[in-house]
């Protein structure tokens, strides 16, 4: 045969290659399942966000059966032994979703409120980060700013109170105030694995009620010029076990440090896990009240220097039962 036709036939030859890697590269492509996700070198794969939950779009709030009064005259209640799935695949620092097994723990239902909290320094004493720096962060509307003579006494600065307060959540208290404060009243600050769980159980839940969106009848959040509520003033976003507020009103401190990669250490079955053994700050959960929505998912994490102190700053304790 003539090279004229050896040409042609590699031709077509090639032809037809290159059109049955086209279709099975458009077949590849339009399978988003076994597609690669790019990413920069040293970065882990970010998935795209989902929500998997199995629980039901909301629930009725729960009939507390197990409750128990605390040495600070708080209601505790129990949150039973056993496992739950830990995290979101919505960032980096709560991936990856990971199984957690704990003993059985008792929670407060409400954040610490400014009321317990002055029985707290009446008993002690006690002078808080702020009182001692003499200033804390205030919110302007706008932006933080400091302000001198903030202080859990003084939430917006030195010319506010608390009076008609009583029973809304104490802020301006820095770690070091709340781990002070659970102390005394014979307890402490719940681990983070502890608050995650007591805030969405055990059916997957993305918030304390359910899987319904945040609205003004759950939670007192994306309130910027509002401030705090008393606590438990929404019973209808109360978690699986009864706790108020872990959703909104203020971010509350944890036992542990934070490590945006913490997650990927922990084994496939951790028991109880204490958190690191240092990190960048103290970790803070559950929203605020001028945090948007996007903020007040219960496997959301922040975290803050264990000193600081702003408006929006709360906690709540707890202790083991076992």
């Amino acid at each position: 045969m003539s090279q004229k036709f050896h040409r042609r036939r590699f031709g077509f030859l090639a032809l037809a290659v290159v059109a049955l890697c086209s279709w099975s590269g458009l077949i590849w492509f339009t399978r988003p399942h076994e597609q690669l996700w790019r990413r920069p070198i040293g970065e882990d794969v970010v998935q795209p966000l989902t929500f998997t939950a199995s629980a039901p779009s909301h629930t009725p709030p729960p009939i507390v059966k197990e409750t128990e009064i605390a040495e600070d005259g708080t209601l505790l209640v129990r949150v039973p032994a056993g496992e739950f799935m830990m995290g979101s695949d919505d960032s980096l620092d709560k991936q990856p979703i990971h199984k957690v097994r704990l003993g059985s723990f008792w929670i407060s239902q409400t954040e610490v409120t400014n009321n317990s909290f002055a029985s707290f320094v009446a008993d002690t004493g006690y002078q808080t980060d702020a009182e001692k720096a003499g200033w804390s962060h205030v919110w302007d509307g706008m932006n933080w700013i400091p302000a001198d003579g903030a202080s859990w006494l003084h939430p917006d600065g030195a010319e506010s109170d608390i009076l008609g307060m009583e029973k809304h959540p104490v802020v301006q208290v820095s770690w070091n105030d709340a781990n002070s404060y659970c102390k005394w009243a014979g307890m402490r600050l719940p681990t983070e694995a502890e608050w995650e769980k007591a805030a969405r159980g055990t059916d997957g839940r993305i918030y304390p009620w359910g899987n319904d969106p945040p609205s003004k009848q759950l939670l007192n959040a994306q309130n910027p010029t509002t401030g705090t509520t008393e606590v438990s003033s929404y019973p209808e976003g109360a978690s699986p076990y009864g706790a108020y507020d872990m959703s909104g009103n203020v971010w509350e401190w944890v036992n542990d440090w934070y490590r945006y990669d913490y997650y990927g250490s922990l084994g496939d079955d951790a028991f109880d896990p204490p958190g690191p053994a240092f990190g960048n700050g103290r970790v803070l959960r559950g929203g605020a009240w001028l945090n948007y929505y996007d903020v007040v998912r219960a496997a959301d994490r922040s975290h803050s220097n264990p000193l600081f102190s702003f408006r929006s700053y709360g906690f709540r304790c707890a202790r083991s039962s076992e």
